[in-house]
């Protein structure tokens, strides 16, 4: 199933599964996807901004350039999911589980720092540091 353009103000998608769709260049800002199964789906490009995410199954969904500005992810699961180019400023993501076992490449974090540029920074620091003497 092809939702391309699709634009919603709220779904409600509780615990309904939308595993594996593409949703791609969709337009689900506001949506109630909280508990939704959004496994494998297709999410690049979508606009989810202030959407409610909490709970919801995105393992392995491609979240590539997606916009989650302001979205809750609370309790989200994301191991797998692609989140490279995402923007998460203002999100939530409190005990959003597997963060670290998805890809974040250039991704935009909750306090508007780009990761990318923060581990590159946090690796020329400690690479400078003289190492120590005793």
């Amino acid at each position: 199933m092809n939702l391309h353009q699709w634009t919603i103000p709220a779904l409600e998608a509780e615990k309904h599964n939308l595993s594996g769709l593409d949703l791609s260049d969709c337009d689900l800002s506001g949506a109630d996807l909280s508990d939704a199964d959004l496994s494998g789906a297709d999410l690049s490009n979508t606009t989810l901004t202030g959407a409610d995410l909490s709970g919801t199954d995105l393992s392995g969904a491609n979240l590539m350039g997606a916009d989650l500005s302001l979205s809750n992810l609370q309790t989200a699961e994301l191991e797998g999911a692609i989140l490279d180019h995402a923007d998460l400023y203002s999100a939530t993501i409190d005990n959003a589980t597997q963060l670290k076992h998805c890809s974040k490449k250039h991704m935009t974090c909750p306090d508007g720092r780009n990761l990318t540029v923060e581990l590159l920074k946090r690796k020329t620091l400690r690479s400078r540091k003289a190492p120590s003497t005793q």
